[in-house]
């Protein structure tokens, strides 16, 4: 996983729907499993929560005066808004695009 300068996650997902049926172990038209897009996509979720809890991190470090950066609790919090945003952004994505496959007839 890269990370850019900025700490954000600088790596690009491939939500493409897969062809045929998405089984363990089961290639789609372009080599990905259903495994391995699920697994792209736990690591995003697990990269929101990190952020948060960086952000929760430097929100109580400067409540307590442990730390008197208020530019790097704005940033964090700022850096936890953006991925928790763009996680709700794809998974809207995803479910959109579920329910237009089952509506799809056969």
């Amino acid at each position: 996983m890269k990370v850019d300068a900025d700490g954000m996650l600088a790596q690009r997902i491939d939500f493409r729907p897969a062809y045929g049926r998405a089984e363990k172990g089961t290639l789609s038209s372009d080599g990905s499993t259903f495994e391995s897009i699920f697994e792209a996509a736990l690591d995003v979720f697990n990269e929101t929560n990190a952020y948060q809890v960086k952000a929760d991190e430097a929100q109580l470090d400067f409540i307590t005066g442990r730390s008197d950066d208020i530019l790097a609790v704005m940033m964090a919090q700022e850096k936890a808004y953006t991925s928790f945003n763009f996680t709700v952004q794809v998974t809207n994505k995803v479910i959109e695009a579920y329910k237009e496959i089952m509506r799809m007839q056969l």
